[in-house]
């Protein structure tokens, strides 16, 4: 049965052949993705790291930078980068936090909240043509997969005292 299954070319969670490995392929595809992605979004003057701070922002303000980071799983470093960028760019304000002044709270301003609706509607016709030949059923499995994988390294990290 497992030389069957090799013979046809499945996908397995380690190969040393790059395109019959998941890891490899998830992460080429990601890459792709992201390419996809960062087109559209240069129209917005938008990185990919930056649409993706935007999206947490647009769901939850007044975050702060290591929140954020953990959230997009990017190093503080480079949030605060991007931060600082999308400040300059006045889509986001940055104020210290009354209650801890280590802390630094990012918020969206007007003019970052007026760029969700295009911006994700951009990314959603993106998305929908990456992800025109593959069913909903496959969609929904990938999704579930998906989360396993990070529920386990999640767990992992923070039994090793990581984030």
């Amino acid at each position: 049965m497992q030389r069957e299954a090799r013979a046809q070319g499945t996908v397995r969670p380690f190969s040393a052949k790059p395109r019959s490995s998941f890891g490899y392929l998830l992460r080429a595809t990601s890459r792709r993705l992201d390419r996809a992605i960062s087109r559209s979004l240069s129209t917005f003057g938008l990185s990919v790291s930056q649409y993706h701070l935007m999206r947490e922002l647009w769901e939850e303000q007044g975050s702060t930078v290591r929140e954020l980071a953990w959230r997009v799983n990017i190093t503080e470093p480079s949030t605060l980068k991007s931060i600082n960028l999308m400040s300059a760019q006045g889509l986001v304000t940055v104020r210290v936090d009354d209650a801890d002044r280590r802390k630094r709270l990012v918020s969206l301003t007007a003019k970052g909240a007026r760029l969700k609706k295009p911006v994700l509607d951009e990314i959603e016709r993106v998305s929908l043509d990456a992800y025109t030949d593959v069913s909903r059923a496959d969609m929904q499995a990938a999704l579930r997969v998906f989360r396993a994988i990070e529920s386990r390294l999640e767990r992992d990290a923070a039994s090793a005292g990581a984030h």
